[in-house]
Parts: C-alpha cells; structure tokens; sequence
C-alpha cells in the first residue's frame, strides 16, 4: 500500500531520535498481553485482514500485529517516527503488507471508512483528545471490529527487591517534576488530563456505547503493586481514583509480575528513566539518587514490572 504525504512538525520530532535506546530501555510487550486482545478479537467474529496502529512510534506493536493480519496500517504524529518505523519494518516483510501515514491519532481519515478489523493504540491514548480518537476509530473499523488501548504506568516495581522501590519512586518524581514545573498554564492544563488517564489506569475514558457495544472489557494488571505514576504525582494534582468507566464495562483485575517485566540492572534503570524524560539534564539531585540505586541493586539484575491497563472494545 502506498504512503500517504506526511504532515509538518510535531512535539515528538527529534533531530537526534536514537531507534536503538528508543526500544533498548522500553520493556517489551508480552505475548500474553496480545493473546487478551487476540482471544478478545476472535471470540467476536473478528476477522484478520487490516490492522491499524495509531501513534505507532518505532513500530513495535506493528511488528506484533504482522504476525496475524495480512495487512497493518501504521501512523504517527510525528513524522520522524513514521519514518524510522518504515524504514525498519520494511526490512522485516514486503512493503506491500504496510501501509504508513503522518497523522495523529484522533485523525483517521485517511483510511476508508469501515475498512479496519482491529485499531491498537498503546503508549499514546493520554495524549489524545480521547472522545475525538474513540470516534475516529468507530468510523475507521467495521462494525463487529475490536479496538484495543493499551497503557503502563511509567514507574517500574521491583518486587524481589522492594527495599528499591522508594528509590524509584523518588526517582521518577523527581524526573516527572522537572518536566512539568516550568510549562506554561495551557501545558499544565493539557498535561492535568494526561496525568489523569495514566494515573487512573485509562478509567477516565470514557466508551460510550452509542458507538461500541456494551460489555466493554477493561484489564488492569496488577493494580495492588503500585500507582502508574507513583504516589507523587508532582504538581498538578490527579485523582488516581477518577473513574469514568460504564454500567456495563467489565472490570478485570489480574496480578502477574510476568505481564510486562524486564531483568535489569542499575545502568538500564538509569536509560529507561533518561530516555523517558529526555528533555531533562541529569543534576545533583538525579546523580545522588541513581548512586543510591545502584547500592540497593548492587551488581546484578533484578526483576522489575509494570502495572498495565488495556480496554478492549467492539464496534457497534
């Protein structure tokens, strides 16, 4: 399929994107994550034609969904990331199971209507308009089609080392804090809702069932372990409790360390916050605080885990 012509200049845009430390410090989505979505999507009639990946940074969910679908539609706000992800999905199967378009999530025009059998979103929802992506995705997917929003909170737990926790806690407060502390007010505000979809594990979006039929499935993954922001949200004050969700939704709540997990060790945790929050200098505060962690890990790896949320929804 052809690509379509790209828009200009996006907040992601970076002129040193590094692809490599871009998938090095992410932790890897898991089999099991997808076999939710894919056993979701069959039991429903879902067929297995087109899929489409909204805000697919590097293409990692696409390089999954190949996996199923004979063809996987991949867009992007940024224009670098479309172009990155192309370049390196194109070398992994024929161009001709691809397609790749410049657009932001809550824009799915450029695909034909009623044409898609399952849309991901992963790592991207809270920074949408959500009620304007939920009804983009609508008209995008045929109806019966599955849409499937996948999030994990920011901060990591270490359960075979909880002596550690505190430490990243502190770690990724201080980092979230200098993100936020010097945006103007029109940020603050846009980065209060952001906070809020993380924080609440996407329960304050809202899927109304005027578009998706009712019965839509909400998965939290070990929801006992840790706040997906932490306990200190700097700033901008969120209630981790707002709650949107429906009547009819399904709520599941399941504990597995293995959901989303990584072996790693004091360098790697230093990468995933650095790369996380790119845009802040390392200081005092942060060298002291990593100098810390490296004393509770000490020379080996240990097991850190995310808390993960995915709403899985059926066109109506």
């Amino acid at each position: 399929m052809a690509q379509e012509k790209p828009k200009d200049g996006y907040m992601f845009d970076s002129n040193d994107f590094d692809l490599d430390a871009y998938i090095r410090f992410r932790p890897q989505y898991t089999d099991r994550i997808f076999k939710e979505i894919y056993d979701y999507h069959g039991a429903r009639g879902g067929q297995w034609k087109l899929a489409h990946d909204a805000g697919t940074g590097a293409g990692i969910v696409v390089e999954e969904l190949l996996k199923k679908f004979e063809v996987v539609a991949a867009s992007d706000s940024s224009a670098q990331y479309v172009a990155v992800s192309q370049k390196r999905l194109s070398q992994l199967v024929p161009l001709e199971r691809l397609r790749f378009s410049h657009h932001p999530a809550e824009d799915m025009s450029w695909l034909p209507p009623s044409s898609v059998d399952l849309i991901t979103i992963a790592m991207a929802v809270h920074w949408t308009q959500t009620d304007v992506f939920l009804k983009s995705a609508a008209e995008a997917l045929k109806p019966g089609g599955t849409l499937a929003i996948l999030n994990y909170g920011t901060l990591p737990y270490a359960a075979e080392k909880p002596e550690a926790q505190r430490i990243l806690e502190d770690i990724h407060a201080h980092f979230a804090e200098e993100v936020v502390k010097n945006l103007p007010k029109t940020h603050l505000e846009k980065f209060e809702r952001v906070f809020e979809i993380v924080q609440s594990r996407l329960n304050a979006i809202a899927v109304s069932e005027d578009l998706w039929k009712p019965g839509v499935k909400r998965i939290q993954w070990n929801a006992d372990q840790a706040l997906p922001l932490g306990p200190n949200v700097p700033i901008i004050k969120v209630d981790p409790n707002s709650s949107s969700v429906g009547p009819n939704d399904i709520v599941e709540n399941k504990t597995d360390d293995d959901a989303l997990t990584i072996q790693a060790d004091a360098q790697w945790v230093k990468g995933y916050f650095k790369h996380l929050y790119s845009n802040v200098p390392e200081d005092a505060l942060s060298k002291t605080l990593f100098t810390e962690l490296e004393n509770k890990f000490g020379r080996s790896s240990t097991k850190l885990s995310w808390t993960v949320s995915l709403i899985l929804a059926t066109r109506a």
